[in-house]
């Protein structure tokens, strides 16, 4: 098991630079193997810490943990007898957890402490969410699930987040035994040698995953990079190369060969090209199969000298823990100091990841994995694992418990103000650590389609009883002036029908010069006709587009304000707002309000820059002065945050700032709206 620190399947001790096994023995110690983790797991630090890219070291792992985990399989399922493989298939997943559960939740403990200290509030319950999902092992389904979530992008990694690797690979373990169980019964039943059987089975396996891996890496990369079912195809190379490899006879010369170019193809897969939106699907076939290249030499004995150092060696066993500690160090190193991290900062990172492993590695997991009393007892192991499982899952639970508590006081600051109270001094409302989500109704009542999904879904606010009818169409910046302007539909009697759609801002999208989801242009399509069949009294949607370079873009919208304009429907097209590099409640937490803006002339282009249409029908409404006052565009005003994100309005203050956009509205509806706008 490569993420976890068990030993590199020996039945003699463990001694650096002794000679090599012999070709052919049985369960020789494989140094190369060995060697490889710490390799491996040096290069996912290294490209994470300097390059921001991943190295292809995660694939490498699955591949020796397949490997390994065939190796052992095999003894279980060659025992006579079902009671007794049943018997020896729970010592393995019990041996298991005595791997993996110590130095997870030892990490697990020592990083709530550390973000309790360098973590925005913030950022709080997001990370105590991902911590009870890697204490489950189901990291890789929780990130999946929140990836999904478009109200959650932009949210800042988690300082767990590494726990996807490990809970992949305690996934596997779990669907691999049952697998080659069920193959050798198969195979007896059938009176078949099982070893045949075995290996028809994990290619099966080995090619269906492989598929899905493809095609899901072209389909959705992000969700491919995280699932068990795209990454099951890597463990069974592995397990295949168990199953096979000793019936493998290749010259000497050539395996070392082999073993040098799977080690260069390894260190150097990363350093050639950017991998990190390419993996898992056929690309990952380059360290799989370097990976094992180098497993086939080692077994001769033939592994490059560098895997069989005496350091390399040494802190093998560390590079279970070492793995896991170095990631929330660099997460929190970033909070703390910015996100480019120099070449002292990353050195500080490796050395305290390394004497963290180390130090968990010799004090907590190996005296627990290689307690006798564990060992004998299957009822020990259980209860010592519940204790530590336990203990890690009440701290989290206590942690977000405080943040719960926290949030509801925030809340109330929030519902205080926008009944007419002042915000209080000192703080802001909503609070920085609340913001992400005080985003509007539209989301919360699944009026809003996903960027990918297809169709057109429309939902009803305000006066709906009115034959006055506004319609709010475009993306997400559109969307949050839904609950705003349906407040002052139901003041003053108009109906308010949306019509949105996340990344997909309304206008000519094929010609916009950005990358949109082909639904994109159907729905912009079917929107367009949809007000043309059956016109509102006016439309209200963005007419420019900001970027985070402080770009603005409007030509590719013209096109159908024309044709709006042409069938006579009225048009508010609102200038839309600034966009910030960084999400603004986490920079507010971490550096303050003071350095948390920008100048408007950084956030958004010169007006006169703008292709705002002069058409019969059409208003443009720039807004500029309400967000970005004196030329400066603030992180909040009087109180009130502004951003929920990096680029999104809070809905606390669209209902309390709204009040150029209602006034307008009520002009080209001929409704007398100033006298209730708040101000």
């Amino acid at each position: 098991m490569l993420l976890s620190s068990g030993t590199a399947l020996t039945s003699r001790p463990v001694v650096p630079g002794a000679p090599p096994a012999a070709p052919g023995a049985e369960r020789q110690y494989l140094y190369g193997v060995q060697g490889l983790r710490t390799v491996a797991a040096l290069l996912v630090a290294v490209y994470h810490i300097w390059f921001h890219r991943v190295s292809g070291g995660v694939d490498v792992f699955f591949v020796v943990a397949g490997y390994f985990a065939a190796g052992s399989l095999l003894r279980i399922v060659a025992q006579p007898g079902w009671r007794r493989r049943l018997a020896d298939l729970g010592q393995y997943w019990l041996r298991t957890v005595r791997r993996v559960v110590p130095s997870a939740v030892v990490v697990i403990l020592g990083t709530v402490g550390a973000s309790l200290v360098f973590l925005p509030r913030s950022q709080w319950r997001a990370a105590g969410q991902q911590g009870l999902a890697s204490l489950a092992m189901r990291e890789n389904w929780h990130l999946i699930e929140v990836g999904s979530d478009y109200l959650q992008q932009g949210v800042a990694v988690s300082p767990f987040q590494q726990f996807w690797a490990l809970s992949i690979q305690v996934q596997s373990y779990l669907v691999f035994p049952v697998l080659m169980v069920a193959a050798v019964a198969l195979a007896r039943a059938a009176r078949l040698p099982p070893r045949p059987v075995l290996v028809g089975v994990l290619g099966g396996v080995f090619a269906g995953s492989l598929v899905f891996s493809v095609w899901l890496t072209h389909a959705d990369q992000p969700v491919a990079y995280l699932h068990l079912g795209a990454r099951l195809w890597e463990f069974a190379a592995g397990a295949l190369l168990g199953l096979v490899a000793s019936r493998i006879v290749v010259p000497p010369g050539v395996l070392k060969a082999l073993g040098w170019a799977g080690l260069a193809a390894i260190v150097g897969f990363a350093a050639i090209a950017d991998p990190s939106r390419l993996l898992p699907g056929a690309l990952s076939l380059v360290p799989v199969l370097a990976a094992a290249a180098v497993i086939v030499a080692s077994r001769a004995g033939l592994e490059p000298a560098p895997l069989r150092s005496k350091p390399v060696l040494w802190f093998a066993d560390s590079s279970f823990a070492f793995y896991l500690w170095h990631w929330p160090l660099l997460v929190l190193y970033r909070w703390r100091f910015g996100q480019d991290v120099s070449f002292a900062g990353g050195l500080a990172i490796l050395l305290l990841a390394a004497g963290l492993a180390v130090a968990t590695t010799r004090l907590v997991e190996q005296p627990f994995r290689r307690s006798a009393l564990l060992g004998r007892s299957a009822v020990a192991t259980v209860a010592a694992s519940a204790l530590l499982v336990g203990l890690g899952g009440g701290v989290l639970q206590g942690w977000l418990a405080e943040e719960r508590t926290s949030a509801q006081t925030a809340w109330q600051t929030v519902e205080m103000v926008l009944a007419g109270q002042s915000v209080p001094d000192g703080e802001l409302a909503p609070a920085p650590q609340v913001a992400t989500d005080d985003h509007s109704s539209p989301y919360l009542l699944n009026c809003n389609l996903g960027a990918t999904e297809e169709g057109v879904t429309s939902c009803t606010w305000g006066d709906r009883a009115s034959e006055i009818t506004v319609a709010v169409v475009g993306a997400s910046h559109d969307a949050q002036w839904i609950e705003s302007i349906s407040g002052l539909g139901e003041q003053h009697g108009f109906r308010v029908v949306s019509m949105t759609k996340n990344a997909c801002p309304f206008g000519d999208v094929a010609a916009a010069g950005f990358e949109a989801d082909p639904s994109c242009l159907d729905w912009n399509e079917a929107v367009l006709q949809r007000l043309l069949d059956d016109p509102p009294s006016l439309v209200f949607t963005m007419a420019t587009m900001t970027t985070n370079s402080g770009d603005e873009e409007s030509a590719w919208k013209v096109p159908y304000f024309e044709r709006l304009s042409e069938a006579g429907i009225k048009v508010l097209g609102v200038r839309d707002n600034p966009r910030f590099d960084d999400r603004v409640p986490d920079c507010v937490e971490v550096r303050g309000l003071d350095a948390c803006g920008k100048p408007t002339w950084e956030a958004l282009a010169p007006i006169e820059t703008l292709e705002v249409p002069e058409l019969p029908h059409f208003t443009f409404l720039d807004i500029t002065s309400e967000y970005c006052p004196d030329d400066h565009c603030p992180a909040a005003q009087d109180g009130l945050l502004i951003y929920r994100d990096n680029d999104h309005l809070t809905t606390t203050w669209t209902l309390l700032r709204g009040g150029t956009i209602h006034n307008a509205i009520g002009d080209l509806l001929g409704l007398d709206v100033h006298p209730e706008t708040v101000t």
